[in-house]
């Protein structure tokens, strides 16, 4: 009989969405928050499409799709005839998923197993978390690091300005309108990302009045001007301590690979090979729970194949600022 436990550590994994006791808290990782919002997804100027490789049943590579925008100049001021006309063409490029995140191997020996099989999924569920969530913290880390070589300037030409958005220990509101500003001049539209720690955060948490769990966006950003993700990695990413990026929604995308597909095709007796999809960060990992005669146990690893792609040169249209010079994101300090 085949061993089945995928799917329901996933039904159990999503009928405790939201505890947070024990190992089942979160590290905050505001940056995949930030890559993984609806906001950050759904107005990408790219579209994503993951590749399946039938041969080896592994998603390892996604084509980025688009249509450039036609350019001003390419509108005509007088009425056309109804023959004249231009196809649009669609671009793409395809990005091979090349990095890798895997945490540490947890054995679970028989006396533990034998509760799984009997239906008790907290043991899975309690593994599976903490392997998520260190698996999330490096994607987040390492993404934030890339992300922060991959800025552009401002108007005056610099790579990363500073905003007195904390004046005497109070906020100053005024300064984020010049921060609006360069944001304008990257072709931003719609509401911007950002990700900060210091005094970027203590300006959108106390101009706001809300706690430090509800910086992640949403609702209860800045009058609907700005969503904020906290990251206290931004420090470390940016080398300063108080610093963020901002990006233009779409500008950055987190790209998902698995090395399993969805079906049960790698699965027998003694090992199984699934996807997991992880509710809190909707990441869907790579679960592989195989048995080893060698001491008698199960050695459970989760595993996550992960690349991030910026915004292509070519997705707008010839003399657009976003995709050649600033590349969607910038760099600031407060």
């Amino acid at each position: 009989m085949a061993l089945v436990t995928a799917p329901k550590l996933q039904q159990f994994l999503a009928s405790t969405n939201g505890s947070a006791v024990g190992e089942i808290s979160r590290t905050q990782n505001g940056n995949v928050r930030a890559l993984k919002s609806a906001q950050n997804t759904t107005n990408a100027n790219v579209e994503q499409i993951r590749t399946y490789d039938k041969a080896t049943g592994k998603f390892r590579t996604v084509t980025l799709k688009w249509i450039p925008r036609f350019p001003a100049s390419a509108v005509a001021t007088t009425r056309t005839t109804a023959c004249l006309g231009t196809v649009p063409t669609e671009s793409s490029i395809d990005v091979a998923i090349t990095r890798y995140a895997e945490a540490p191997q947890t054995k679970i020996c028989i006396s533990e197993m034998n509760q799984v099989l009997e239906g008790k999924m907290e043991i899975l569920a309690r593994y599976f978390r903490i392997s998520a969530n260190s698996i999330i913290s490096n994607i987040n880390q390492v993404a934030f690091a890339q992300q922060a070589l991959n800025v552009g300037t401002y108007q005056d030409g610099s790579v990363t300005k500073a905003f007195t958005l904390m004046a005497g220990g109070n906020p100053n509101p005024g300064e984020e309108g010049n921060l609006m500003l360069e944001y304008a001049y990257i072709e931003g539209e719609g509401t911007p990302i950002i990700v900060g720690t210091g005094n970027v955060a203590r300006y959108y948490n106390w101009y706001n009045s809300f706690s430090t769990t509800q910086l992640n966006g949403g609702a209860n950003a800045i009058i609907g001007r700005s969503d904020f993700f906290f990251d206290q990695y931004a420090s470390t990413a940016l080398a300063n301590a108080n610093a963020g990026l901002m990006w233009r929604p779409g500008a950055i995308q987190l790209l998902e690979g698995n090395d399993y597909g969805p079906d049960a095709r790698m699965m027998n007796d003694i090992s199984e090979k699934r996807i997991v999809v992880d509710p809190v960060s909707g990441l869907a990992f790579d679960y592989s729970l195989t048995y080893s005669s060698c001491d008698d146990c199960y050695f459970l690893k989760i595993s996550k194949p992960w690349d991030i792609a910026f915004i292509p040169v070519g997705t707008f249209g010839a003399g657009d600022t976003l995709p050649t010079t600033v590349r969607g994101t910038l760099k600031l300090t407060a």
